[in-house]
């Protein structure tokens, strides 16, 4: 699930016109073990830390939504999000934090204090790739097949007393594409209601299970809208623009790259032109 940036290579940031974002990073699974391959390396995504620090301007991701929105981002503005929830994420999330790094996590919420897992745990990449497609068309998500290791609702609020801000992954992790309007808007409407009650969050932004191209449509907006959300972010490669808002905002899904890499791609996104010829080449696949 590791992907190719265009770019990639040692890199330094040097002035405002080689400012490359802004950028949201997305991660998931933190530290070595399982058969992930969408898992950063502890130590690698401790080196990582240090260079949003040094190559950008940490800022919670509500600020950098706001400054774009209002057209005065600077584009050196890094937002740092966790999708799912897991266990580790919440200890790296009040690293982060007290490195002076603001963190989103997006939490689907049918999973904390469930003991359900997610449908790709315990199964190869090909097995999930197959179960993707037939959430597509419609199918019930199934279970994971593998102890859950996604924090609980005590864990979460402790999170979230250290510092970290929670949004909406949805409800069931379920792919919006395959589900009809009503399952849809109950999903969406669920998620906020459910971080609401439990945390005392009127969650304003959320991130589309998945995030691919294939994995929502325009249906979404609509209840996005009613339910209460001012923005959405996906899994699909590119900087924050304008243009992409407020439900269609693009993100970096990070994995395995290095710290080297990350550095190249914080600095040198000003060649647009390569950038943008090669966004929608990407597929992601989470």
């Amino acid at each position: 699930m590791s992907f190719w940036w265009p770019g990639a290579g040692d890199g330094d940031f040097s002035s405002s016109e080689s400012a490359a974002g802004p950028w949201i990073l997305a991660y998931h699974r933190i530290g070595a073990g399982g058969e992930s391959t969408g898992r950063t390396e502890a130590e690698n995504f401790s080196d990582h830390l240090d260079v949003i620090r040094s190559c950008g301007e940490p800022v919670e991701l509500s600020t950098l939504l706001m400054r774009v929105a209002a057209g005065t981002a600077s584009g050196r503005e890094v937002a740092l999000t966790f999708d799912d929830g897991y266990r580790e994420q919440g200890e790296w999330a009040v690293r982060a934090v007290d490195l002076g790094i603001p963190v989103t996590i997006f939490i689907p919420t049918a999973f904390p204090s469930s003991g359900r897992s997610f449908f790709w745990e315990g199964r190869s990449p090909e097995e999930a790739e197959g179960i993707k497609r037939r959430l597509r068309e419609g199918e019930a998500v199934p279970e994971g097949r593998q102890p859950s290791d996604v924090m609980n609702w005590d864990e979460l609020r402790e999170v979230q007393r250290r510092g970290a801000s929670i949004e909406s992954h949805g409800h069931s992790h379920g792919l919006y594409s395959g589900l009809s309007f009503g399952e849809l808007e109950q999903d969406v409407v669920r998620s906020r209601e459910i971080l609401k009650r439990e945390l005392g969050v009127c969650s304003t932004v959320l991130a589309f299970p998945n995030g691919d191209w294939a994995d929502f449509d325009s249906r979404a907006d609509k209840v996005l809208r009613k339910a209460g959300f001012e923005y959405a972010v996906t899994g699909i490669f590119g900087t924050v623009e304008m243009t992409d808002f407020p439900y269609r905002i693009r993100r970096v899904i990070v994995t395995s790259q290095s710290a080297d890499s990350l550095r190249a791609l914080l600095t040198r996104g000003r060649n647009r032109a390569v950038w943008k010829r090669r966004l929608d080449r990407l597929r992601l696949r989470y």
